[in-house]
């Protein structure tokens, strides 16, 4: 598994070449939201405006691998907090009906619960999606990471397929792996 968490980072490090930015303030659609009460003191949540994304996908025959990238821009550093929360959604913010999971990641040391992001830095995020039997929407399709309890950042994706049905009374699933820096 350890393998494949890195070939899956690797392949996030090079699909990840387009840039796109759309914010939103509406509440994250089915996600859940268990964020931590800011500690005083600690680094500020990031914010939407704070970060410059990248994605891209490729489709691998098995599942449909995706690959984010977030930068902050700005002069302070921000802070992502683990794991990541994601949605993923056609053209009008309609949730596609995938059932989430965290991938399954034995990485030593253990992904921390939050990653400070400095001025210029970046993260990346890893996601797999297998079985969806539905046709893929005609709309762009987006993720929507949710940065806090009020903040999500929509990241427009270069979706040109879905993976394939393997099963069709089976739920879609779209695996999460933790925000990690690059290596």
């Amino acid at each position: 598994m350890t393998k494949r968490l890195l070939l899956i980072t690797l392949l996030t490090i090079t699909l990840t070449t387009a840039c796109t930015r759309a914010a939103s303030n509406s509440p994250p659609t089915e996600l859940p939201i268990n964020f931590p009460s800011p500690a005083p003191g600690s680094t500020p949540l990031c914010q939407p405006a704070d970060l410059q994304t990248s994605s891209n996908s490729i489709e691998t025959g098995e599942a449909l691998l995706i690959g984010l990238t977030l930068t902050n821009q700005t002069k302070n550093p921000c802070a992502l907090t683990n794991p990541p929360q994601v949605a993923l959604l056609a053209g009008a913010n309609q949730p596609l009906q995938t059932q989430l999971t965290a991938m399954s990641a034995s990485q030593t040391p253990p992904a921390p619960a939050e990653l400070q992001l400095a001025p210029g830095e970046s993260v990346i995020i890893s996601l797999v999606w297998n079985n969806y039997c539905q046709p893929l929407p005609n709309d762009h399709l987006s993720i929507r990471l949710a940065l806090s309890a009020t903040q999500n950042l929509d990241v427009a994706t270069r979706i040109l397929a879905a993976p394939r049905c393997d099963a069709k009374n089976a739920p879609s699933l779209l695996k999460v792996a933790p925000y990690s820096y690059p290596p």
